[in-house]
């Protein structure tokens, strides 16, 4: 869990200033990222997935600090090439890419990763039509993807016919395998499931003449402050969250399944969550239980409601605990941050702070509610 206290210094520092914003916090992401690099070491090559945060500060950030850019959409090439990430660093995926994204993804010298037959046909016939090879991975579907994860990826029993087709075409066979389980997932268990469930076909391509170099396990790792929410509405609280460990499980387990290919992780959420809260103030409370906000849930903190996160309110009142739910103004269920938490009960105009909201909030901003909130930043609440 995110330490309370500097939730409750930033709700105190906030107190003055027009709410809601998002405050971001550069020095948790830099600490962030330097755990993930020292854990990666010669181990394993980290690339940061823009999808999940684009925030310019966030993306210059990882950039200088070395990873790779995993991007999934046309706009995301010239923001990596902004920042000189291309060849080797830049890894696009999806599950149907059009020619032009294609075409420029080969230009930059990315290693595509192919979802499928249809995908690999449309990547290998823009290859021979431009004359250029390009690396790519096959996408794998798991069993152990996280239910409500679309079947992305190929069955196994594809892999062939596409070994065949890149043959035929005069492509050079697949690089590695690659696969995605979803978001937040709090323990190792699906990841090394599905590293076993690659091993027949590795064995398969080491057969073949096409050894795996790469193994891409993809993201979804949580960050230490959040929880995600278990079958029947109850926080678990996430077991892996630190970077050592995590390399370390991946690669012992890769080493004893498949032999020695790099490793490829894509942590996004465990970078950028714990660097962005969500600063608003309660413009209500109705009855004993209910608290609304000048912020949206559907406007500005749409993940939230999918796990439990730290908050902090100013000024910090005495009293008993008692069970809130804490939503925005807009007169719909969807609105609705955090259906229980126990907390003493604020007044209106007291500051609230909901912590952890880096992955995939502020992409998911809308006006539903009202304008965008702006970025502050973490060092004297000035918009950047």
């Amino acid at each position: 869990m995110a330490p309370l206290k500097p939730l409750a210094s930033l709700a105190r520092a906030a107190a003055g200033a027009r709410t809601p914003f998002y405050f971001y916090d550069e020095a948790a992401l830099s600490r962030a990222a330097a755990r993930w690099r020292r854990a990666a070491r010669r181990r394993a090559k980290i690339f940061y997935p823009y999808k999940c945060n684009r925030h310019p500060p966030v993306l210059d950030r990882l950039a200088a600090e070395g990873f790779g850019a995993e991007i999934n959409v046309p706009a995301d090439l010239p923001r990596a090439a902004a920042r000189g990430v291309d060849g080797d660093r830049l890894l696009v995926h999806g599950p149907a890419k059009a020619r032009d994204f294609i075409d420029a993804a080969i230009a930059a010298g990315a290693t595509l990763v192919t979802d499928g037959l249809e995908d690999a046909d449309a990547m290998l016939g823009r290859c021979r039509a431009l004359g250029r090879r390009a690396p790519y991975l096959l996408r794998i579907r798991s069993a152990d993807a996280r239910a409500g994860q679309r079947a992305f990826g190929m069955a196994p029993e594809d892999v062939p016919a596409l070994v065949e087709r890149a043959r035929r075409a005069g492509h050079p066979p697949p690089s590695g395998l690659a696969f995605h389980l979803g978001t937040g997932l709090p323990g190792p268990a699906p990841f090394l499931r599905s590293i076993r469930s690659m091993a027949p076909i590795a064995a398969f391509l080491r057969d073949a003449g096409a050894p795996v170099k790469i193994l891409d396990v993809g993201g979804g790792f949580s960050s230490s402050s959040e929880s995600r929410f278990d079958d029947r509405g109850r926080p678990r609280r996430p077991a892996w969250t630190e970077p050592e460990a995590i390399v370390r499980d991946l690669a012992r387990e890769i080493v004893r399944r498949i032999g020695d290919p790099e490793v490829w992780i894509e942590p996004g959420r465990a970078l950028v969550a714990d660097a962005f809260h969500l600063v608003a103030r309660v413009i209500r409370v109705r009855g004993e239980r209910e608290v609304f906000l000048d912020a949206s849930r559907v406007g500005h903190g749409y993940f939230v409601a999918r796990g439990s996160h730290p908050v902090a309110a100013f000024p910090s009142r005495r009293g008993p605990a008692v069970s809130l739910v804490i939503a925005g103004p807009l007169g719909t269920d969807l609105d609705v941050f955090i259906r229980r938490i126990r907390m003493v009960r604020p007044r209106e105009g007291d500051v609230v702070v909901i912590g952890a909201v880096g992955a995939y909030n502020l992409i998911a901003a809308n006006e539903w509610a009202g304008p965008i909130p702006p970025v502050l930043s973490a060092a004297r609440l000035v918009p950047e």
